[in-house]
């Protein structure tokens, strides 16, 4: 942790991306950050796995690109 550092900058750094769903994660992880603003210099934070942020819209289009292939030969 770096002196003013903050979820948001720890989460872009770490995951590449921040939004309601990571700020979820975090706060499951680390119950007792109560502002994503204020960091402590030195305060350990627990980061979620890149893995589980995968959203809804991802898997959505994941599966869409997935079915185009089968549709294309029905007529």
């Amino acid at each position: 942790m770096k002196q003013g550092q903050t979820l948001y900058q720890i989460s872009i750094n770490n995951l590449g991306k921040y939004n309601g769903k990571v700020l979820s994660q975090f706060q499951d992880l680390n119950p007792w950050l109560s502002d994503p603003d204020r960091i402590h210099p030195g305060q350990k934070i627990r980061v979620p796995a890149a893995a589980t942020l995968s959203t809804d819209g991802q898997r959505a289009a994941e599966q869409a690109s997935n079915a185009a292939p089968a549709e294309a030969g029905k007529q």
